[in-house]
């Protein structure tokens, strides 16, 4: 198989064309392209259909497809975006990339991300023609989203690519991406598994010219691209194309344009007036795209209006979904004042119920040097103190039976080791029974059957995992850690086994199987969501859209629903913008929102939601001395709130029925005329910095100006109402309330201060409350009204007064 070229900015195309301008194509097309109609309508004319398009149309054009435009009305603007084939991860669908992406056949599908991607390049485009780094960030954010939701493979194509177009494209494919180099069509025969003189005659017949005639083609476009657009020597570019010498590029290139490769550069430097004249039409149109771009953000600015029926009530249960669940970290953490005062802080604000924490049998903790079956072998002393505390103030201890690394700086691979003695699953199997008897003999049934245990089959945290775990793949461990928690306590819930998506479906529905074959039934399914996926080489991309949690967890009911599990409930223990350090994102009222739009999103589907992480010390290093260094925890080191944790505030006071939600706000109701209603203006990152790398996401490079959105106006009617006076208590996190990060920039404070001056601090960036009235008269409508600057985030208590009428 050829080596696949890497691609950089030049690889990928956008072109912006009207009427004046668009050009029929009649030809096979030798890449992927996106066609994005921003005004007027046309037509989109295949070898098997004519799709009419309008304003708004999304139309994928596959390699090998022979397509032209037709109909085109006089006032049409088209935006053509060019991918090159290899940029997509062939090889998923038996090599077959193949996107099947079209709103003039299918419009009831959402193309809203993909249409925003495409407007976001855009927009940069217009001010800056220059193909840099956010130019292909925007293109592989695109890639993405199309591999998510429209790539399609051998048995979902049938009846929309006959089986000559997939061996087509594959072919074009093969020449595009290694024209450059030595083709051989014995190399692509082998490819295709198909005999050389069979292959010869379908090129032939499908392509009208040979194999060599084919590549010829695709070199000579390429070089005369290269003589209008370049300075570099004929033979320079003659070699660059993938000609072996220039007898060989001389006699193509004048069979082809009937003149020399020098005349031709010639003639064409001649042109300039016609150059000058089609950059004349390309301004003229960028101006008019600009125009309507505007007037789109103009609309997205109006305000919002929004129904809701208070007879409407469907339970989702107070406080039982959201924020059950809180991860410290490493159980050593609750060794560690700060991590405590927090606890207690989270627990009496947020009602969690369940404290989760993982790496029990490690050094730091005194149980990972000792290897016996007697538990009086052990000290369990700092083990005790910590399950003690959680008891003395009412959480319920959450076993996360992992061996997790604390990574600091995932790009410079900074990894704390977690230090134990095993060898074999047998020495860890010896201490964890030493371990279930000492609980047994230490706390009564009562305490310990409320207990939860969680399994684990590593896949994210793929890092530092001890030898004896890597040699049964995971498997082995986790089967053992379940028979030994059925064995003495067959009460106690068991959960498994950490799914992430990260790793991608096909490895996820492998490992359900698995542990279905050895006969190991949970009582509830575990699953850890972060905006990660993992390439072939194990590399991590960071990848963050509003419902990119949401569409993770879909792909997983889907797999979950084939199998023997599906009406096991589903339990997502973690989520969040980063798992690791130096996202400064994880500081910002973004984060918050973002964890109202998420929670939103997943309400009702699941019955249980964990956020990661309590206290930023969990992933605190030797150099993060500041207040905030983006770490991911609801709480400083310090113990301030930050925006996250007043998300969570806000979504834990909502009452047990909802009557209505949406993907901006939920409103609830405890069904005796009190309501609570809880409210989010989340923005979007621009893709460069989404396509960066985390550790570049800090401080001076996060503002308010960062985000693309606008101020809103949300006006909600909640119909029904008991007529009387209503008092409205709302809460609001914005630029100046609750945003502990604003506060540190704008004041240019990050260290140093004193214990008084953080307790005042803690005070001056909590949310701003205002109390305000609210009559509804005999009509029965209460409305509350929101203006949220971008990011900012409310909630609204709603408490009828009695006695009124």
């Amino acid at each position: 198989m050829a080596m696949r070229r890497k691609c950089v900015a030049e690889d990928f195309k956008l072109r912006i064309m009207g009427s004046e301008n668009i050009h029929a194509q009649n030809d096979f097309s030798g890449r992927m392209k996106m066609i994005y109609v921003i005004r007027g309508k046309m037509n989109i004319v295949t070898e098997y259909d004519t799709y009419k398009v309008y304003q708004g149309s999304v139309v994928a054009i596959n390699i090998g497809t022979r397509f032209s435009y037709g109909g085109v009305s006089e006032d049409i603007i088209v935006s053509e975006f060019d991918f090159p084939q290899s940029a997509f991860k062939l090889g998923t669908y038996d090599h077959i990339g193949y996107v099947w992406c079209n709103s003039a056949v299918e419009p009831q599908r959402d193309y809203s991300m993909l249409r925003e991607a495409m407007t976001a390049i855009l927009r940069r485009y217009l001010i800056s023609q220059e193909k840099g780094y956010y130019f292909i960030s925007g293109f592989y954010q695109i890639i993405q989203i199309l591999e998510d939701s429209f790539l399609v493979g051998k048995e979902q194509i049938k009846g929309k690519i006959s089986e000559n177009e997939q061996r087509v494209s594959q072919i074009i494919d093969y020449i595009e991406t290694n024209f450059t180099e030595e083709v051989s069509l014995a190399e692509l025969s082998e490819m295709l598994n198909l005999s050389v003189p069979y292959l010869s005659k379908f090129i032939k017949d499908n392509l009208g010219m040979t194999f060599s005639n084919y590549v010829n083609i695709i070199r000579l476009k390429y070089a005369g691209n290269q003589l209008i657009s370049t300075e570099s020597s004929v033979t320079r570019i003659a070699m660059d194309s993938g000609f072996s010498n220039m007898r060989t590029f001389n006699k193509a290139f004048l069979d082809q344009f009937k003149t020399t490769p020098s005349e031709f550069r010639k003639k064409t430097s001649d042109l300039a007036a016609v150059k000058r004249k089609r950059e004349m039409q390309e301004k003229k149109i960028f101006r008019e795209v600009e125009q309507i771009l505007t007037k789109d953000d103009e609309k997205k600015a109006s305000t919002l209006e929004y129904d809701f029926d208070s007879r409407a009530l469907h339970c989702i249960g107070k406080s039982s979904t959201w924020n059950k669940i809180i991860s410290i970290g490493s159980i050593a953490e609750l060794k560690n004042g700060s991590v405590r005062k927090a606890l207690i802080t989270y627990g009496q604000k947020i009602s969690a119920k369940y404290v989760r924490f993982w790496n029990i049998f490690t050094n730091e903790m005194n149980l990972g040097k000792c290897i016996s079956d007697n538990d009086a072998d052990y000290d369990y002393g700092y083990l005790d103190e910590c399950l003690d505390f959680l008891i003395e103030n009412d959480f319920i201890p959450y076993w996360h039976l992992a061996f997790i690394p604390k990574e600091f700086n995932m790009n410079q691979n900074i990894v704390e080791e977690v230090h134990i003695q095993y060898k074999s699953l047998d020495e860890i199997e010896s201490a964890f029974r030493a371990l279930i008897k000492h609980l047994l003999h230490r706390y009564s049934k009562n305490i310990l059957n409320q207990w939860i245990f969680d399994l684990w089959y590593p896949q994210l945290y793929f890092k530092q995992i001890p030898e004896f775990i890597k040699a049964g793949g995971g498997i082995d461990y986790l089967e053992m850690m379940y028979k030994v928690i059925k064995e003495y306590l067959p009460q106690n819930k068991i959960g498994a086994a950490n799914f992430s998506m990260v790793y991608g479906k096909e490895n996820i529905r492998l490992e359900i199987q698995e542990l279905i074959r050895r006969k190991i039934t949970p009582d509830f399914i575990s699953y850890i969501a972060y905006p990660y996926v993992f390439d072939k080489k194990n590399s991590r991309r960071w990848i963050l859209f509003d419902e990119y949690i949401y569409k993770q967890m879909s792909d997983y009911w889907e797999i979950i629903s084939e199998t023997e599990w599906k009406d096991i409930p589903l339990w997502l223990t973690e989520f969040g913008l980063s798992a690791f350090q130096r996202n400064h994102l994880n500081d910002t009222r973004f984060r918050g929102s973002y964890i109202i739009a998420t929670i939103l999103q997943l309400i009702g589907s699941m019955e249980t939601i964990g956020t990661y992480i309590l206290n930023d010390s969990y992933l605190s290093a030797v150099d993060t001395s500041q207040m905030l260094f983006g770490g991911s925890g609801l709480t400083t080191k310090g113990g301030m709130l930050k925006p996250a944790f007043f998300a969570m505030n806000f979504l834990s006071g909502l009452e047990e029925y909802c009557i209505g939600k949406n993907k901006n706000c939920i409103v609830t109701s405890d069904g005796k005329d009190n309501y609570v209603l809880v409210c989010h203006n989340l923005g979007k990152l621009p893709v460069d910095i989404l396509c960066d790398s985390e550790n570049t996401v800090v401080q001076d490079v996060i503002n308010d100006s960062t985000y693309e959105g606008t101020q809103k106006e949300f006006i909600f009617h909640i119909k029904g109402a008991e007529p009387g006076r209503y008092k409205v208590t709302e809460n609001i996190v914005d630029s100046e309330h609750g945003d502990i990060m604003n506060w540190v920039m704008s004041n240019y404070m990050d260290a140093g201060l004193s214990t008084e001056e953080q307790m005042s601090l803690a005070v001056g960036v909590m949310p701003k409350m205002r109390i305000s009235s609210e009559i509804v008269g005999k009509d029965g409508i209460l409305t509350v009204r929101s203006c949220l600057a971008v990011n900012d985030f409310a909630s609204y208590k709603i408490v009828r007064l009695e006695g009124t009428v």
